[in-house]
């Protein structure tokens, strides 16, 4: 049925059926920029955020000794050739990977398309998360750390694994609210969202899969992201074409 659909949008391109419309999430029709709707406090939490990425990825690239005499003080009670089992499930690490995060981008975004503004900014933020990582893996080229299972590797900076997570535990919350119109379904995926994080990022530091500032990085990246969201979710203008969202009805 899906098919049918695309191939008589397809042949009546620009004028796209309206059965088509409904199935994906329509550009918000507000004049102004997406920029314009990040409050002045997230805008400088996002410079400084970015900021420090860009010391670690400048300081990683061209000055590694400095960031290594860090990183490995966490480190100074172990023997850094000894392997370590995995703190937390597998699973947990595993929804960072493409062939899962990506539908479940996709599964989200259906799932929240009462708000458009969701629906449509999730997807994107873990196609740049992704772009991200594989941008500055290739330009940093750091190691990573020698008992890490992935030791000979040149991509340990930024933590992609963690950035994912960051971004993906960091919407959750929205999405409850959205989906449930619940705050206190909200709060309880907040503080769910939390615990996996901390989970993951010991589990991390257990292993050895990356150095301290690389998840730090990593982090940062996906917090700017998860910022950027709420921030348009936020906007009210921005869901002149939503149907039936909390940003329209209001907030409970």
């Amino acid at each position: 049925m899906l098919s049918i659909y695309l191939a008589n949008a397809t042949a009546t391109w620009p004028h796209v059926l309206p059965t088509v419309r409904q199935l994906l999430p329509a550009r918000p029709k507000v004049e102004g920029s997406w920029a314009s709707a990040v409050p002045t406090g997230s805008k400088i939490a996002l410079a400084f955020m970015i900021g420090i990425v860009i010391v670690l990825a400048v300081t990683a690239t061209f000055a590694e000794s400095v960031l290594l005499d860090f990183d490995e003080s966490f480190y100074l009670d172990r023997d850094l050739r000894e392997d370590r089992d995995r703190f937390g499930p597998d699973w947990l690490v595993w929804l960072a990977r493409p062939q899962i995060i990506i539908p479940l981008a996709i599964l989200i975004g259906l799932g929240t398309i009462r708000c458009r503004v969701v629906a449509l900014a999730f997807p994107l933020a873990v196609v740049a998360a992704g772009a991200t990582n594989v941008f500055l893996g290739w330009t940093v080229r750091r190691e990573r750390p020698p008992f890490s299972t992935h030791v000979g590797e040149v991509n340990s900076f930024p933590g992609g694994h963690f950035m994912q997570m960051t971004l993906l535990f960091g919407v959750i919350p929205l999405v409850a609210y959205i989906v449930t119109r619940r705050r206190w379904v909200q709060a309880v995926a907040a503080v769910l969202s939390a615990g996996a994080l901390a989970l993951i990022l010991t589990d991390t530091f257990i292993t050895g899969g990356h150095w301290p500032t690389d998840q730090l990085a990593g982090f940062l990246i996906g917090a700017s992201l998860v910022v950027v969201i709420w921030s348009l979710t936020t906007s009210g203008p921005h869901h002149d074409s939503c149907s039936d969202c909390p940003s329209q009805t209001g907030r409970s």
